[in-house]
């Protein structure tokens, strides 16, 4: 009898155990079930989302596309990928395919697999542009030679494998070798300059260049194949713009560019370049490398529509007796940018009668004080070492002119200080709006003319 109780209630504990794990159940099939409505929730909100965009009209998504694709048009891939209807907007729009840049970007040792990789992009922007212009940009400026490729592999393998060397025995002895046996027939090696090169064959015909933005390689030969390569006639091309590292040695037969009829903008590294490309009259916009002389002024004063000049150099002109001062007669240029030691104030006299901006670029206080006198509307001061005195000239000379002001911190105290005192005075009739201290590595703090 007590064994038949016994069962009962052995029975009866093991069917509570079982609804007790049963409930624990249902209550997290609930909790599943409330995880389930809650995500089909947010994709039905996902999804009236995507819908939405997808019901932009193909004129808006263009739009949108255009600033996507702004800073990499490369990307447009990636556009193509999302759905049919993406695809069809991306590849109807010709004007998604007319930036083309070729540029090592961290292939050097392997050029044939950049070349590669960019080859099909260049010529599906070559025929879906259709007859829009097509903007170039070629940076070679980081592409070494073959023979300097290889005597900077085997100077980084021997430094390698025999450390106790040091880095200069090891590479002097590299420099005296003989590494022309490294030159293959047939194939190119994959680090060969050439592969990238070969890519300018594809850009199509150079009357269908709206601008061409070129930096040259150091290496000489390869700066005079470049420029060969991407000389001709360009009616069509409005803005060049030529960049170099080191100084070449040029002769006229390097570079041929013709018919530049639609120019209006031109940037050059000196002045032999200005003379070999001989740009139109009708020239725009101008910045060269290039100290002022007879010689130059002569050259810029043909360019009587110029309305924007930059002049820079790193080293001063030689200086001029008082005879030979030259005068820069522009009638219609309306802003004048002045960098480094282009210029000897002494020497010039400028008549620019609608000078609109000045920008003073790493200029002393004494070549400020020496600067003929101007008439700008503003005038935009950058320099890493501008003191306080240097500001209670510039705003006393210029009263009305000064628009803003950026240097290096070093006498940020000082300056300010100057600031303030001519404010309190009521000197500070300018119209200076900030004070931008810049740091190396391009940290900036801007601090409003009201907060001083």
């Amino acid at each position: 009898m007590s064994c038949g109780v016994l069962g009962l209630a052995h029975k009866a504990d093991d069917a509570k155990s079982k609804l007790k794990a049963l409930e624990v159940l249902k209550d997290h099939i609930r909790q599943l079930q409330e995880q389930c409505r809650r995500l089909e929730g947010e994709l039905v909100a996902q999804n009236r989302q995507v819908g939405s965009v997808r019901a932009l009209p193909r004129e808006v998504l263009s739009i949108i596309f255009s600033f996507y694709l702004e800073g990499s048009p490369r990307n447009i891939r990636r556009l193509m990928l999302v759905c049919k209807q993406w695809y069809n907007v991306a590849v109807s729009n010709s004007h998604f395919w007319t930036r083309i840049r070729i540029e090592e970007d961290g292939y050097v040792g392997d050029f044939k697999g950049r070349a590669n990789d960019i080859e099909p992009f260049i010529k599906a922007c070559v025929q879906r542009s259709g007859t829009v212009l097509l903007h170039i940009s070629l940076d070679f400026s980081s592409i070494p030679s073959w023979d300097r490729y290889i005597e900077e592999k085997m100077t980084s393998t021997l430094t390698h494998l025999y450390p106790d060397l040091s880095w200069h025995t090891t590479h002097d002895w590299v420099q005296e070798q003989d590494w022309s046996w490294c030159e293959v027939n047939g194939d190119d090696p994959p680090g060969q300059p050439s592969h990238l090169m070969r890519l300018l064959s594809f850009l199509g015909s150079k009357d269908r260049w709206e601008s061409l933005n070129v930096s040259l390689p150091d290496d000489h030969d390869l700066a005079t194949d470049l420029l060969l390569k991407i000389s001709g006639d360009m009616p069509h091309l409005k803005s060049l713009s030529i960049s170099e590292y080191m100084d070449h040695e040029l002769d006229e037969t390097e570079m041929a560019f013709t018919d530049l009829t639609s120019l209006t903008y031109l940037k050059v590294p000196n002045l032999e370049y200005l003379r070999m490309i001989d740009p139109p009259l009708s020239l725009e916009q101008l910045e060269v490398n290039v100290h002022l002389t007879q010689e130059t002024v002569e050259i810029l004063n043909r360019f009587a529509k110029l309305h924007t000049l930059k002049l820079s150099s790193s080293y001063g002109p030689t200086p001029l007796s008082e005879k030979d001062k030259i005068v820069l007669k522009l009638p219609n240029l309306h802003a004048l940018h002045i960098v480094g030691g282009s210029i000897r104030p002494s020497d010039i006299k400028f008549e620019l009668p609608v000078l609109q901006d000045l920008f003073l670029i790493d200029q002393s206080m004494d070549f400020f004080n020496a600067l003929p006198d101007l008439s700008p509307t503003q005038i935009n001061w950058y320099s890493m070492w501008i003191h306080g005195v240097m500001i209670e000239n510039l705003v006393t000379r210029y009263p009305h002119a000064v628009q803003h002001i950026t240097s290096h911190p070093y006498d940020k105290q000082g300056l300010l200080g100057a600031i303030k005192r001519l404010k309190s005075e009521g000197k500070l009739k300018s119209g200076l709006g900030t004070i931008t201290f810049e740091l190396y590595g391009g940290i900036k703090e801007v601090i409003p003319l009201d907060d001083v």
